[in-house]
Formats: C-alpha cells, structure tokens, sequence
C-alpha cells in the first residue's frame, strides 16, 4: 500500500485552522504547550514588519497573504509563504522586539507569539 500526502494542501490546511483559531473558542482555538496560536499573531508580527522596515524581512509576504478572502485561502503558495523559514526568521525578530519593548517586566509565561514559533518550527 502506498500513502501520499499531499504537502502543499496540508500546509494549506494548516494555515486556514490558524485562521480560524480565536481566543474565544468559536469554532476552535488551536494550542501548542498550553498556549494558543491565532492568526493575530501573524497580522501583529505581519503590520510590525511593513510597518518597521523599509525593506521588510519577509519580503514576500503582502497583505493578500494576511487578510484572506475566499479565493486566497485556496492559494498553496500564500499558505506556504506565511509557514516557511522567512515567516520564522520574522517570528523570532518580532519577539526579539516585544521582549525589547517589555524591559523590565517579567515574561514568566513567555511572549504571546511563543507558541506560533513553536508551530513554525515544524513548519519551516
């Protein structure tokens, strides 16, 4: 018996699950360690980006990327480009920044990105 998966519809899959993850739970609220991944995690580190730099780290990404219609959350490669290694790169810059920003203060339960660079981690 052979098994194919196909990579491109799961990384697809993945991304649209994030999407729909919330704090309030409706209709789901993925979690890594605990922690919830939502989308808002992208569109901070996202807006941060663009709005930072004049050229931004993750130079491919555009806000058809982030702000998903019907008709981009059918697109692989928008999926692929918000889970890959730039997206990561990104991550861990953004953290690096609220860390920054939040001197001083105790981060005992982390930054509210960890558990999106957790799942990047796999991803990328």
């Amino acid at each position: 018996m052979v098994f194919i998966m196909d990579c491109k519809h799961s990384f697809k899959k993945i991304r649209n699950n994030i999407e729909k993850s919330n704090q309030s739970k409706k209709p789901r609220c993925s979690k890594i360690g605990g922690k919830s991944i939502v989308w808002r995690q992208w569109k901070d580190a996202f807006h941060w980006d663009q709005s930072r730099f004049s050229l931004p780290l993750h130079e491919r990404l555009t806000l058809s990327h982030i702000e998903l219609d019907p008709a981009s959350r059918m697109r692989n490669h928008l999926a692929e480009d918000v889970l890959d290694k730039k997206m990561l790169f990104m991550l861990q810059s953004y953290r690096d920044h609220i860390i920054a920003s939040m001197e001083g203060q105790e981060l005992d339960n982390g930054t509210p990105i960890d558990s999106a660079l957790r799942l990047l981690q796999h991803t990328a």
